[in-house]
């Protein structure tokens, strides 16, 4: 895009309050570095906004939460909009399900180039720079209130979810910018662009790859272009080994080190949180599942690779069975047959609750709210578990 008309950073879910979690065992040598990683990724963020003289930054909302937050987390924040104040650079902040509204007491403390929009706040702006382009932010709120479409400016529709960016799509927004995503991920591109940013820094064991925000650019006829921006300080990385019965733990623990050998030599730029995953069949991935083999791995793993600078970390091991059990068995006339029907059943029947707390003693209600399965994801790894120990335990051999 050799002219740009508009630059901006699109950003969002910075959630400083919010810490990394996930790590049964957290080494002294990176604590400093994981509490401090979701407020040194949202610098990044500023960073960016300066680095490429942005006209401003969108924060597409859920930027901290007034009752998780502390000094430190409102201190660093005030610090990062002074900085793009000495820039002259705007802040536009969309109040998210997670932001403090307008009672919030540190709202004083922000500098003068940060507007809050939506949530008992403006719902729409007008950005002026000189000598540059003229936009419009607009909130879903504004669209309902003043639905024609300015054509005089270039219209930017922020969001905290896509229905509500979508409704806003009809009155031809030029651009929609979403929040309340982790991960980055461009929903449409006709015919306009609909574009969630992501979080600058993942959090937890299931938001494996980079995080980060998005450069969005516009050119004199509103074609839209963006770049991805990676911000995170710490990586989580899914790394799976498939085995099959002549594999053993030597071999195992030759591929698994091999397998970070590789990681340290192509990500040597920030410490990795690995989750090895082992699947496939044979008897050793009962062993995985029992005993201290995965312990010992894990251990070894960590002496040779987690003090490394950057450190490679094994936060977990798990193994992972092939669930294509014997279809003789599903026949049997057995404690086996009826329990992996029972299973079958449960997983052709997604909408049949498991309700395990009628097979205990009544429980406490912290405790009794543990067993409650949360979604369909969790609930399809739950019965393929209970299946896998089954057979264990009601056929004597290990799993396939």
């Amino acid at each position: 895009m050799s002219e740009c008309y508009l630059r901006f950073v699109h950003a969002g879910d910075l959630r400083l309050d919010s810490a990394i979690e996930g790590i049964a065992e957290v080494p002294s040598h990176l604590q400093d570095v994981l509490s401090d990683a979701p407020l040194r990724a949202a610098e990044k963020v500023f960073d960016t906004a300066i680095a490429e003289d942005a006209d401003f930054l969108l924060l597409a909302g859920n930027v901290l939460s007034a009752e998780r937050c502390g000094p430190r987390e409102i201190f660093f924040l005030v610090e990062q909009c002074e900085r793009l104040a000495a820039e002259k650079i705007p802040i536009y902040w969309l109040t998210g399900p997670d932001d403090p509204g307008n009672d919030w007491s540190a709202q004083s403390l922000l500098p003068a180039n940060v507007v809050r929009l939506g949530a008992g706040q403006a719902n729409q702006h007008w950005h002026r720079r000189v000598g540059r382009a003229t936009a419009r932010i607009v909130t879903a709120d504004a669209v309902s209130t003043d639905p024609d479409h300015d054509q005089d400016h270039f219209t930017i529709g922020t969001a905290s979810s896509l229905p509500d960016l979508q409704r806003m799509e009809r009155h031809a927004i030029d651009y929609g910018a979403l929040g309340g995503h982790d991960q980055q991920q461009t929903i449409a591109s006709q015919p306009i662009t609909i574009h969630a940013c992501g979080s600058p820094q993942g959090r937890s064991p299931d938001a494996s790859g980079p995080y980060g925000c998005s450069l969005v650019e516009i050119s004199p006829a509103r074609a839209v272009r963006l770049t991805p921006v990676v911000t995170d300080v710490v990586r989580w990385h899914t790394e799976r080994i498939e085995i099959d019965a002549t594999v053993d733990a030597i071999q195992l623990e030759l591929a698994a080190r091999q397998r970070l050998q590789d990681l340290l030599a192509h990500h040597a730029d920030r410490p990795l949180l690995i989750n090895l995953t082992v699947t496939g069949q044979g008897p050793l991935l009962g062993g995985l599942r029992s005993g201290r083999l995965a312990e010992d791995l894990v251990g070894k793993l960590r002496v040779q690779f987690g003090h490394h600078t950057p450190a490679l970390w094994t936060a977990s091991l798990r193994s992972e069975p092939r669930h294509d059990f014997t279809p003789a068995w599903y026949e049997e006339e057995t404690m086996l047959g009826e329990f992996l029907r029972n299973v079958r059943q449960l997983t052709a029947e997604p909408g049949t609750k498991i309700d395990l707390s009628r097979y205990l003693d009544p429980l406490p209600a912290e405790l009794s709210a543990a067993l409650d399965i949360p979604d369909s994801k969790t609930r399809s790894e739950v019965l393929q578990a209970a299946a896998t120990l089954g057979v264990e335990m009601l056929s004597g051999q290990a799993a396939p």
